[in-house]
């Protein structure tokens, strides 16, 4: 079943709010991809550095703390490259490029940044 925008049936927009436009999904899938790639700057280089990607590509399971240390390491690239525009605007890199945000659709505001996530 296809992902659907969700339901604003009886939602009200505070008077001096913005009608906020969905993104469309083409734009939202662009999106994706250009954080994706963004991601790759970082996470290739660290599955290298780490051993992740030897340990994988000979069929072995990584240690807790290889997966701990590859965690870290891309989330925090995640953060450091994105996390003021979220706050700020609630934007990724990929959103930014393609003009879309995050917004909560009754006020048009940027919603917290655990919402974002």
């Amino acid at each position: 079943m296809p992902a659907r925008a969700p339901d604003t049936a009886g939602a009200t927009l505070e008077a001096s709010a913005p009608v906020p436009t969905l993104a469309s999904r083409g734009d939202r899938f662009l999106a994706v991809i250009v954080d994706s790639f963004v991601g790759l700057v970082v996470g290739v280089p660290v599955a290298i550095y780490s051993g992740y990607a030897n340990v994988v590509f000979e069929g072995r399971t990584p240690t807790p703390a290889v997966y701990a240390e590859t965690f870290a390491v891309c989330w925090g690239w995640f953060l450091l490259v994105n996390g003021y525009w979220l706050v700020r605007n609630g934007q990724t890199v990929g959103k930014r490029f393609l003009d879309i945000r995050i917004c909560d659709y009754r006020t048009a505001a940027v919603p917290p940044v655990g919402g974002s996530l």
